[in-house]
């Protein structure tokens, strides 16, 4: 009995035993047993009510003799059930207290993963606000930041799917990746192209990462953002509480291949005293103890509300619901005072030979070829280009599509004016395009004395350059040229609306 292995768990114990008590028995099998599971039953010739009170108290059933065998049967059959019962309970037990260990170990290298590449590491401005909840890394979620060369501030906000170590470890390749190209001051949407390619190779199939990557000037007037997958972002002025979303423009993270993704990023001016504000998908997934959500349009409500206290008030209320709740929440203020002067004249100074780029696209490359970002990843290579890449890819890109769009497929953008325009836009444009047989749009990029000079000329039947008029705030199409003409110095169109020039000042 005393073997760690031989212990039964029925024992049967009868009062006819000499020079012995059974209740005595009972007690010295109970101490030497501990906390294994045993059912002592006694087996009584007498039914005298003070022995069967003590045999009670210390076993588990009281069997009369004469003993009827299916009567005794059937007391040994529920006691096997409350045996198997027990076994299954303290397995369970037993594997929850495995998964406990697993998870404290998981914190603890998640905790080990943060402290390393997050806490301590933050940018301290007072332009900038940053919420991020105890338990936003253990659900993937992250917010790193890191001022650059120029003196802009970079933020990188997100969330890989999954929850626990395994989304955890899914954010390391973000890290290093965006440690090492914002310190060389790397264009927001080639950073993003490559933390698409090292993502690539570490997360499974079924797994992405929803990211916003922010650069915000140094001068605090001009905000960059790629955005894949995210809840939008807002722009909002104080006092009068103008609003602008941000939108997320790009699928997610590892959804498409190195060369379907895109680096086009979205440029805003902004002005002294705006504020911008970006959070990961799971606030809008937080409850309070009524159950109710904290959705996007209560985060909306509150930010144009009161801008200046919107964060305080909302992350109070994040807090509130920190119990089950990882979370992370921006702001940024527009605030050149605070903005540190970083030197940024490093960009300026940068000694580069003057080069040509000519590309001639036929029909052919027309209908297979998408060109813009073949174009950045061969100006990639270019002395002192790295920080414009994003803007030259948005200037590229709108002239491209406004070449072979208005010009060789001869498409109006007023068929976007009706309610369902997009879509009969884009469907006749496919179908133009599938059917083109001739049709050309040649590309010419020139560097000198630190300006670009990008020239595009259409095989289509050019426009009068004099019937161009500004798209307003309400237009939702037609603001292209509005946006090349707020990132190039010069842009004039010629030989009757075929060609398009446009100037870029790489040392603006």
């Amino acid at each position: 009995m005393n073997q760690e292995n031989s212990w039964p768990t029925l024992i049967l114990i009868t009062n006819n035993i000499p020079d012995s008590s059974c209740v005595a028995l009972a007690e010295q099998i109970r101490q030497q047993a501990g906390d294994r599971f045993i059912l002592i039953n006694f087996i009584l010739d007498d039914n005298n009510p003070k022995l069967i009170q003590q045999c009670l108290e210390i076993g588990d059933d009281v069997i009369y003799t004469p003993i009827e065998q299916e009567h005794f049967r059937s007391k040994l059959l529920a006691q096997k059930r409350l045996e198997q019962r027990f076994l299954k309970t303290e397995a369970e037990k037993q594997n929850l207290e495995i998964y406990r260990q697993n998870v404290t170990l998981e914190q603890d290298i998640i905790e080990r993963i943060y402290d390393t590449h997050c806490r301590g590491n933050q940018v301290d401005r007072d332009n900038i606000r940053l919420h991020n909840s105890p338990k936003a890394l253990l659900s993937g979620d992250i917010l790193i930041t890191q001022e650059a060369p120029t003196g802009s501030v970079y933020v990188a906000i997100g969330s890989v799917s999954g929850r626990g170590l395994s989304a955890a470890l899914g954010a390391m390749p973000i890290f290093s990746t965006f440690r090492a190209m914002t310190k060389k001051g790397k264009p927001v949407g080639k950073i993003a192209a490559e933390m698409n390619r090292s993502l690539a190779t570490v997360l499974p199939s079924n797994m992405n990462m929803s990211l916003s990557l922010l650069e915000l000037s140094h001068h605090c007037d001009r905000l960059t953002v790629w955005s894949g997958g995210m809840p939008y972002g807002i722009i909002v002025s104080s006092p009068d509480a103008a609003f602008e979303p941000v939108l997320s423009k790009h699928p997610p993270l590892t959804e498409l291949s190195e060369f379907d993704f895109s680096q086009d990023v979205s440029v805003f001016d902004l002005t002294p005293g705006q504020r911008i504000f970006f959070h990961t998908n799971s606030v809008e997934r937080s409850q309070d103890g009524n159950q109710q959500a904290f959705g996007q349009s209560d985060i909306t409500d509150c930010i144009k509300a009161d801008p200046s206290r919107a964060f305080s008030h909302i992350t109070t209320e994040l807090e509130a619901r920190s119990q089950n709740l990882d979370s992370v929440f921006v702001e940024l203020l527009c605030d050149v005072s605070d903005a540190e002067s970083a030197s940024n004249q490093a960009a300026n100074n940068v000694a580069a030979m003057p080069w040509c780029l000519t590309i001639n696209l036929d029909a052919d490359d027309l209908k297979s070829v998408s060109p813009t970002p073949q174009i950045i990843r061969l100006l990639s290579n270019a002395v002192g280009l790295d920080v414009h890449q994003d803007f030259l890819s948005t200037v590229i890109s709108e002239l491209y599509n406004n070449a072979l769009d208005h010009g060789v497929l001869g498409l109006d953008s007023e068929l976007k004016a009706t309610d369902d325009g997009f879509m009969v836009y884009y469907s006749e444009r496919e179908k133009r395009l599938k059917n083109l047989k001739e049709g050309s749009v040649n590309i010419s990029i020139q560097y000198e004395n630190k300006e670009i000079k990008i020239s595009l000329k259409d095989s289509g039947k050019g426009f009068n350059v004099k019937q161009i008029k500004k798209s307003s705030e309400l237009d939702t199409f037609g603001r292209g040229l509005d946006i090349i003409r707020s990132l190039c110095s010069r842009l004039e169109h010629s030989e009757g609306g075929t060609r398009v020039t446009v100037w870029y000042n790489v040392c603006s």
